[in-house]
């Protein structure tokens, strides 16, 4: 009989670890998803990283353990909850997502397989905003690329689950990303080039709160490149092929860079529009494969999607070579 046939189960091995920044807008939302799970967990950890709103509060009102930090990234957030959990399954999602009700259970099953050492799930989104629309659109593209697969290696700690030894096997997440960006896909290459063997769970859902500007987006796509470069200073085999990544999304990027590239050097030789020209065809022809993706997914935000994956692939490619940049200088020293 399995929890969700109505049975509440208590499992004292199962830590789930929050790391909340200014999250007092939506962390009350995630805890009490988390309260409602068809598997209790032993203990849910919140770690405030440096906070200046109501987020512990809320976290001890809801019933969560509270740690306290200053301001470090999820990072060193997800490790302090990952040392202070008695739980040898953690368990991560992040305080802008409500887990599905049974979460914990499809990550705790998946675990329990022999051999896997990681798990990862989905998001879900149901916010009418364009630019949030197509982000899930993006993730859902992914997803796809995901299910080809019997052992994936990215683990999103949106939706995370490890083996407590093989996720302090290499020391936890690097600390040394800033913000909340990319630490979990360097654990995840590192799992990988182990061959350890990590699962993707697409019924291991949480409802995601994304960007709902352009702004935002574009800011987080930024980062996101410039994390990147760190990555492949590590894993350049990565920059090539992963299991996440659509062959599109990284043709996109580097065809916006030729179109930059091309018309940053048309006033010196006249070459330069002819460049620009082709990188701007070769764009066109590597997105068609998203634009009917989205087309069939989300036919109002057809109109918008070609801006938006202009806008994502000028944001990731400018990080990426800002990221590069500061990974030379850094390597100078």
């Amino acid at each position: 009989m399995s929890a969700s046939s109505g049975r509440r189960e208590a499992r004292a091995d199962v830590s789930v670890v929050i790391p909340a920044l200014n999250a007092a807008s939506t962390l009350e939302g995630c805890l009490a998803a988390l309260a409602e799970q068809t598997i209790k967990p032993g203990e849910v950890i919140v770690v405030d990283d440096g906070s200046t709103d109501e987020t512990p509060e809320i976290a001890r009102r809801m019933g969560a353990e509270v740690l306290t930090q200053d301001n470090a990234g999820a990072g060193a957030a997800r490790n302090r909850g990952a040392k202070a959990a008695g739980g040898e399954l953690l368990l991560f999602t992040d305080a802008d997502c409500a887990p599905v009700r049974d979460w914990v259970e499809r990550l705790v099953q998946t675990l329990e397989d022999n051999g896997v050492v990681a798990a990862r799930g989905v998001t879900t989104s149901k916010q009418p905003e364009p630019v949030a629309r197509f982000a899930q659109l993006e993730y859902d593209e992914k997803y796809r690329q995901l299910a080809r697969h019997e052992s994936v290696d990215l683990v999103a700690t949106y939706s995370a689950a490890y083996r407590r030894d093989a996720f302090w096997r290499f020391g936890g997440f690097d600390e040394g990303f800033a913000g909340a960006t990319s630490e979990d896909q360097e654990l995840s290459f590192r799992l990988a080039d182990a061959d350890l063997k990590t699962a993707f769970v697409p019924r291991a859902k949480v409802a995601h709160h994304h960007h709902t500007s352009l702004r935002g987006y574009v800011r987080r796509k930024f980062r996101i490149g410039y994390a990147k470069a760190r990555i492949g200073r590590r894993h350049p085999d990565k920059l090539i092929q992963d299991t996440y990544t659509p062959l599109g999304l990284k043709l996109q990027v580097g065809f916006a860079g030729v179109v930059v590239l091309g018309l940053a050097g048309a006033p010196i030789r006249r070459s330069g529009l002819r460049i620009a020209a082709v990188g701007a065809v070769g764009f066109a022809a590597s997105s068609v494969s998203f634009l009917r993706f989205g087309r069939a997914r989300e036919p109002s935000l057809t109109g918008r999607m070609p801006a938006y994956l202009i806008a994502r692939a000028l944001a990731l490619g400018s990080g990426f070579a800002m990221g590069t940049l500061a990974e030379l200088r850094s390597g100078r020293r």
